[in-house]
């Protein structure tokens, strides 16, 4: 995690005024990290849109390290305690999810048909249940990890972007595997986590369902159809695996 700069008094944390009523919002001042970019920014679904939607291939070590970046992240998200006083947004995408697609698709012309509709409650409501049943971890988590917010400086990774809420922390790593698409970079990424967060059961399968919740939340930020999205669903309340292909 990037260490604030503290002010002329000593905290970390500063206080934005901008409402008669309180602070607007509280932020820290960070060191800027002058790396290079590790992905091309126009990134969809694996894909770079600049290059003729070429499938983005890096290497297997990258990947590996941005997943220990991530898995580090996760054990300080878990290890974290709210200060008095705190306050900060507590999200789960999951349990909102079902109103806000079904108004949003209800308001499109590409709308899904009332068969894909009721495909994805059914695997939304799915998920909620399962990842409960099974204590997916809680906690601070970055909100932001992406291939095209991290760089690489002196051979080591960092994500530039933060946006730290409260929500089980695979959300994460759905959000980071929406721009990947190869097997054997998602391989790497999750061993690379695996390697320094705790073993969790039925890991692969809850990471399913935080991809999906990820391509849900694409769409409610108007994004297009994922052309993943109702297949994996299909597979994921009929439980076949999809994260990853055969090694």
């Amino acid at each position: 995690m990037p260490v604030p700069v503290a002010d002329e008094t000593g905290a970390l944390c500063q206080l934005i005024d901008h409402r008669p009523d309180g602070p607007a919002a509280v932020c820290t001042v960070q060191r800027c990290v002058r790396g290079k970019v590790i992905a091309p920014l126009a990134v969809y679904e694996g894909w770079d849109l600049a290059n003729e939607s070429e499938p983005i291939i890096l290497p297997k070590a990258t990947m590996y390290e941005l997943g220990v970046v991530l898995g580090h992240i996760h054990n300080h998200g878990r290890t974290w305690a709210r200060p008095d006083g705190f306050n900060r947004f507590r999200i789960d995408w999951m349990e909102n999810a079902n109103e806000v697609n079904r108004d949003y698709w209800n308001s499109r012309e590409d709308r899904l048909s009332r068969e894909d509709q009721a495909l994805l409650e059914q695997t939304i409501d799915a998920i909620t249940r399962y990842r409960k049943g099974r204590g997916e971890p809680w906690g601070l988590t970055c909100g932001g990890f992406r291939l095209t917010t991290c760089v690489e400086h002196e051979g080591h990774f960092h994500p530039v972007e933060f946006s730290p809420t409260l929500t089980y922390q695979f959300d994460d790593i759905g959000w980071f595997l929406v721009d990947v698409s190869d097997d054997s970079m998602r391989r790497a990424f999750l061993d690379g986590y695996l390697s320094v967060a705790p073993q969790q059961p039925a890991f692969h399968r809850l990471v399913e369902g935080a991809l999906i919740a990820a391509r849900t939340r694409r769409c409610a930020y108007g994004g297009g159809l994922p052309p993943r999205l109702i297949p994996e669903c299909k597979k994921y309340v009929s439980e076949e695996a999809f994260l990853l292909g055969p090694e």
